[in-house]
């Protein structure tokens, strides 16, 4: 008997299988799977476990999908906020805001007071001294003589460059105790002498070629004024002047371009030609940013002397309405060093830090010096250590 099944259906009987009058069977379907099923290699009484479907993937709410809410756990910082918060000392190692410079600075001078401010106290006194000698020399000129506006402007532009001269020392000076306070380390009096003692020759040489670019368009430009003066000439007058614009204009650009080479001299080690010459090509690609940043110190600067120097006068009016005389000259010209003194040991500081912060910026700006100060300091190291 020829039995076909439809899908789905029962099997039915063939015409041939009802011609040969076979009676015809139904055959219920079986219950048993087709296809047997394996026997487990587990022991008895064990049960395969029941795998339920799997459900909706960890969202939100899962506590799973948020690990920091597990044990305390935390996520790894990013590396751009390690960085950012990376600051060992007094400034953080990544490039510098203007704000970041000027509290560096200041920094740098509060937090090692031990090393700095004996060093800014020897620059102020010879400061002070040469200050007193100025006076007592311009004391000494006969005004009616025809060469004494020669005389004073001569005066003048010695001074001023006997200023830049004790500036660039300081600078050099400051340069090792701020380097090391970017990286939290504080060094004494003693070791910032033995790491500026081999490096003095050079920082005088520096110092007195910044001196020299300094003095000689300034006397330059006296010795014009004066000869227009006595000649009552006009023409000399404007000749003067514009020489004046010229050079006060060169004068910036130049010490703006070679501001970096003490703390270069210093603390790389180069000679003073090869100092300034990695001045300029440091200084070159963020020239506008260091003078701007040098332009707000010198009037921050500029702020404070005036503020300190103020009572000068008052000092000399009260010393008149007492004695007067010769007495009141002395006074003042004491009270004048006295609060000049005062006055560079708190702010010549601030611009000696200043530059060496800038020159620290410039080098994370444009070497990725940050990246060197970063594997070097290392968090710990003990802070105040040499």
């Amino acid at each position: 008997m020829n039995l076909s099944t439809e899908q789905g259906g029962a099997p039915e009987m063939t015409d041939d299988a009802a011609a040969s009058g076979e009676s015809a069977h139904w055959i219920a379907p079986s219950t048993q799977p087709a296809v047997p099923t394996p026997q487990s290699d587990l022991p008895p009484g064990w049960a395969p476990a029941d795998f339920a479907a799997p459900g909706p993937q960890a969202g939100f709410d899962d506590p799973v999908a948020h690990p920091s809410e597990i044990y305390g756990y935390q996520p790894p910082p990013t590396y751009a906020n390690t960085l950012a918060a990376h600051k060992p000392g007094i400034i953080p190692l990544r490039p510098l805001g203007i704000g970041d410079v000027v509290t560096g600075s200041l920094a740098a001078i509060t937090t090692n007071l031990r090393a700095v401010a004996p060093i800014s106290a020897v620059i102020a006194v010879i400061s002070a001294l040469i200050g007193l000698l100025v006076s007592a020399l311009a004391d000494s000129i006969d005004v009616a003589d025809g060469t004494a506006l020669s005389a004073f402007g001569g005066l003048a532009a010695l001074s001023t460059a006997a200023a830049v001269f004790l500036t660039a020392v300081l600078t050099g000076a400051l340069a090792y105790p701020t380097s090391r306070a970017v990286e939290g380390r504080y060094p004494p009096l003693k070791r910032c002498w033995e790491r500026l003692a081999p490096r003095l020759p050079a920082v005088l040489a520096i110092a007195a070629i910044a001196f020299v670019i300094i003095a000689v368009p300034l006397i330059a430009v006296t010795a014009i004024f004066s000869a227009a003066g006595a000649a009552s000439s006009a023409g000399l007058a404007v000749l003067g002047a514009l020489l004046g614009i010229v050079s006060a204009v060169a004068l910036v650009a130049v010490t703006t371009f070679i501001v970096f080479a003490m703390p270069i001299t210093v603390l790389e080690g180069l000679t003073p030609i090869a100092a300034l010459r990695r001045s300029v090509a440091l200084v070159r690609p963020v020239c506008w940013r260091v003078l701007g940043c040098l332009l707000l110190v010198a009037l921050i600067i500029a702020i404070a002397q005036s503020v300190i120097t103020s009572p000068t006068g008052d000092i000399a009016d009260v010393a008149d309405g007492v004695s007067g005389g010769i007495v009141a000259s002395t006074t003042k010209l004491i009270a004048s060093t006295a609060l000049t003194a005062l006055a560079d040991f708190v702010t010549l500081p601030f611009l000696g830090t200043a530059i060496t912060v800038l020159y620290t910026d410039a080098r994370i700006r444009l070497e990725g010096f940050d990246i060197t100060l970063i594997a070097g300091s290392g968090d710990a190291a003990p802070t105040g250590s040499p």
